[in-house]
């Protein structure tokens, strides 16, 4: 049934009025050739993240990051502050905890091996305040502490797990954290007003995770440590079947799957890995092909918490792409290079 309140009207209009600020293809192609990221930003500047960039200090990648994700992070207030239906606030709090998740990994590495690290101003723990306290843990105790302020006891129970210098616990945990995280997201999402359709694009999302795991093992590519990150939850193969496609051959997976969605998928991606003999590949056409299956399935909808789901996926895709662009720019590597690493397409 579609809700047809005045609040879902406005927030559906307000947030299809925002895809339409959105980067396109053609302009991500024009940002690609630019020389500088000035003028990268510059071939942007009609855009809502080009307005915003325009305005910010871009000096190096590491700023142009943290400016990215500070946008993410305004998009998303924005949002909220319209006062939209429950079920999309809801939605939208539990997809966002998928940042929480970076942040904490990020903070138990850090203290495993010394190493410097960057934090995503989005998420719970940000909104709390604690960020700072986060990034700056001396153990994972002061890890848990953050965690037990903002009542994530479960993630908490988690992290107290890792034994310390044992490489194996840390890997672990960080399994659990994102099997939790996708728990609670399925959970939250059942009771809402087409959580069938919800809860397929979260199944998609999970089974191209694992699928793109099966296919680098399949190519050589680390298959022993990239078994263990199999997640649950998926919508067309749960994880026991996809550990059984982990002894398959990389020309075999299209047999294997052939009567899914995924089967063009695979083809294509076996196609290029047997031209380019690079397992990166498999990332990269995945998340390309994938993301045209999602646009399929969410972006017809409104007047639904998908509207909500879609735009957050938009968002994300837009900030990956252009994160990589500057990445590339600052870099100085070739535009050839780096078009084929950029996700999807409007």
């Amino acid at each position: 049934m579609k809700l047809v309140s005045p609040r879902y009207a406005f927030l559906t209009a307000f947030l299809k009025g925002q895809e339409s600020w959105m980067l396109s293809w053609e302009l991500l192609e024009k940002m690609i050739q630019s020389a500088t990221v000035p003028d990268a930003v510059e071939t942007i500047r009609e855009t809502d993240i080009g307005r915003y960039l325009s305005g910010q200090s871009l000096s190096s990648f590491s700023k142009a990051d943290e400016c990215l994700w500070e946008y993410l992070g305004m998009c998303i207030e924005r949002f909220t502050r319209y006062n939209p239906p429950g079920d999309m606030l809801r939605l939208c709090r539990a997809y966002v905890l998928k940042y929480d998740i970076v942040n904490i990994k990020s903070a138990i590495r850090r203290i495993n091996s010394e190493n410097k690290i960057s934090m995503v101003s989005v998420g719970t723990i940000h909104d709390s305040g604690l960020l700072e306290h986060l990034s700056n843990a001396k153990s994972t105790a002061d890890v848990v502490g953050v965690l037990e302020k903002i009542r994530l006891e479960e993630y908490a129970v988690a992290v107290a797990s890792i034994k310390e210098d044992d490489l194996r616990s840390l890997l672990d945990t960080e399994r659990k954290l994102e099997q939790l995280y996708h728990m609670h997201l399925l959970k939250a999402l059942k009771t809402m007003n087409d959580a069938a359709v919800i809860i397929k694009a979260i199944g998609i999302t999970i089974d191209l995770f694992n699928l793109r795991l099966v296919f680098r093992t399949a190519a050589g590519d680390s298959g022993s440590m990239l078994e263990r990150f199999v997640l649950d939850g998926g919508y067309t193969f749960s994880a026991e079947a996809i550990r059984v496609l982990f002894s398959s051959k990389v020309t075999e997976m299209p047999g294997w799957i052939e009567h899914s969605m995924y089967h063009q998928i695979a083809r294509e991606s076996i196609r290029q890995f047997e031209h380019d003999m690079d397992s990166t590949v498999f990332d990269r056409v995945f998340e390309k092909e994938g993301f045209g299956l999602l646009k399929d399935l969410l972006s017809p909808r409104v007047l639904s918490p998908l509207n909500a789901l879609w735009y957050l996926m938009l968002k994300e895709w837009e900030i990956r792409n252009v994160r990589l662009i500057f990445k590339a720019l600052f870099e100085v590597m070739p535009a050839e290079e780096v078009r084929e690493y950029l996700a999807g397409a409007l």
